[in-house]
């Protein structure tokens, strides 16, 4: 039986401060994905009028029409079935991107891509940093 490992990571970005520190949370602190399986989620979206979808590499996004980017694995991706949301937010003069990630693969492997989004959110928060 698969196990739904839920994460999310909230990485702040305030000008002139320190580099943003990512926070991770497990099981039910995911707030932004509000479906049972990454299935579901991007069945919902495929009915959804307004979402854009593209291929990038092995991944299927799909920009949602409240701004939120969503990546589905592909079958052949180590952590599949796996959905990341990730928005960029603004608050108290900064920014940050919320990423919050749905992954029923096998718990190494959702390790692993957990660890693969920490990397690109840092990796995106220091391009804003950089920008200002």
């Amino acid at each position: 039986m698969l196990k739904t490992l839920y994460l999310s990571i909230c990485v702040t970005v305030v000008a002139g401060l320190a580099p943003a520190q990512a926070q991770t949370s497990d099981a039910g602190a995911n707030r932004a994905i509000q479906y049972a399986s990454p299935a579901a989620a991007l069945a919902d979206l495929r009915a959804k009028q307004g979402v854009v979808f593209s291929k990038q590499e092995d991944w299927l996004i799909a920009k949602d029409t409240d701004g939120a980017n969503w990546s589905f694995t592909s079958p052949s991706h180590p952590a599949h079935p796996s959905v990341a949301r990730r928005r960029l937010l603004e608050r108290d003069g900064g920014y940050y991107v919320e990423t919050s990630l749905m992954c029923q693969a096998n718990k190494a492997a959702c390790d692993k891509l957990h660890q693969d989004y920490v990397q690109l959110d840092r990796r995106m928060n220091e391009a804003i940093r950089g920008g200002k």
